[in-house]
């Protein structure tokens, strides 16, 4: 297994030392470097290419989105997990837009982290749990989905299934009833002939669905 090389860039030194024991306690990571404001996080990056960033979206000196728009156009597959304290789906839109693969509050689990930062590692899209409601994917076309022989409703509980969304979290994001959810995936299942949550997930990433936010249907 190889190691994934993670940047942590957050405007507070204490949580960047925390952080950075967490992760490197994990065997599949290594903190390859840090920084403290946006313009030493550009340079640093710059100069040691990781694979997943950790950027708090608040950094001083140089703001997060023109240190995500630096990095992306000279490192192109360098993978960025925008970090804050808001869920303002503003500043969501905001970094996603701006080239970032991932959204987590800094409220969240150090599992739910490192969960993060593997699925962008992947190619995947992350966002934290609650930020990608119902309205976020109104009006979103998936591509490719078996000839149509899933309903639009079935689309979008595969998707948020994918996205890692409970049942419950599901169910009130599209406004419809527990044992309807189930439903929609048991049929989903049947006609695309997966096994379970992982096999949804596989598909979806097999279909291009995880790897790009679908940014114009962010709400202003």
């Amino acid at each position: 297994m190889s190691t994934l090389k993670v940047f942590i860039a957050d405007g507070h030194q204490m949580f960047i030392d925390g952080l950075k024991n967490l992760i490197n306690a994990q065997s599949d990571m290594k903190v390859i470097g840090d920084a403290n404001d946006g313009r030493k996080a550009w340079r640093k990056v710059r100069d040691n290419i990781p694979d997943v960033i950790i950027l708090d979206v608040s950094i001083p000196v140089l703001n997060s989105i023109h240190v995500i728009s630096l990095i992306k156009r000279v490192c192109q597959n360098v993978k960025i997990l925008g970090l804050s304290t808001s869920d303002n789906k503003i500043y969501l839109r905001q970094t996603m837009e701006a080239g970032a693969s991932g959204y987590i509050l800094k409220q969240a689990s150090f599992n739910e982290l490192t969960v993060a930062i593997r699925l962008v590692a992947d190619g995947g899209i992350y966002l934290a749990p609650g930020l990608a409601t119902g309205e976020f994917f109104n009006g979103h076309k998936l591509r490719g989905t078996q000839n149509g022989r899933l309903s639009e409703r079935e689309k979008e509980v595969l998707l948020l299934v994918a996205w890692g969304f409970g049942n419950k979290e599901i169910a009130s994001d599209l406004n419809i009833c527990v044992k309807t959810v189930e439903t929609h995936k048991k049929h989903i299942m049947e006609k695309l002939e997966l096994n379970g949550r992982s096999g949804i997930v596989r598909y979806a990433f097999n279909q291009g669905w995880l790897q790009k936010c679908p940014v114009n249907v962010f709400p202003n």
